[in-house]
């Protein structure tokens, strides 16, 4: 086990802070296959199942893009029109319930409703918004702290963390970043 420290887990990792939808569970058993841990999700394989074509198409269409640029932008288009037909899809429903989170490629800190034991393992599941991705893995619990309405704020780390699950956070963070961006240039802009 490493020796975690926040300031230093802070500089290592850039974070976001948002508001996801977060299922766990306390394990005693790493040897279960983490995808059997939790209730199937017709939506929360379409995504995965998206971004996994996407990554597998992405070298394809580079090479289109070196004789023709007009069919791949032609392509591109297409895909951009499939995902936001599976945003739309996935959408979080009425009743829905998002905690709030902090995510970094190393770790998570949520929200909980009752104090996690330290060292303990849980597995996760994460949808993260807007794009709808979902990620399964398990992690170790660092800290749970009291907040002032008797709830929890609860510290974890990823634990072997696959390359797929790891892309996909760094993937999401640079997407929550260049809107943060997006979204402080415009509001620069309207206040001119």
């Amino acid at each position: 086990m490493t020796d975690w420290n926040f300031d230093n887990d802070r500089r290592r990792h850039f974070r976001v802070e948002e508001q996801v939808s977060v299922d766990y569970q306390i394990v005693t058993d790493c040897q279960v296959p983490i995808d059997e841990m939790f209730p199937p999700s017709l939506e929360f394989n379409l995504l995965g199942d998206l971004r996994n074509l996407d990554d597998e198409a992405e070298t394809q269409l580079r090479r289109i893009a070196e004789d023709d640029k007009s069919v791949a932008m032609c392509l591109r288009l297409i895909n951009k029109k499939i995902d936001r037909i599976a945003q739309a899809l996935v959408q979080p429903k009425e009743g829905k319930t998002f905690t709030d989170i902090t995510l970094s490629e190393g770790g998570i800190s949520f929200i909980s409703e009752q104090p996690l034991p330290e060292a303990a393992t849980l597995a996760l599941r994460l949808q993260l918004y807007p794009e709808g991705s979902g990620l399964i893995s398990y992690a170790r619990v660092i800290y749970s702290q009291q907040q002032s309405d008797q709830r929890f704020r609860c510290g974890c780390e990823f634990i072997d963390i696959d390359d797929r699950n790891r892309h996909l956070i760094a993937r999401h963070l640079m997407e929550s970043q260049a809107r943060a961006r997006r979204s402080q240039r415009q509001q620069q802009q309207s206040s001119k």
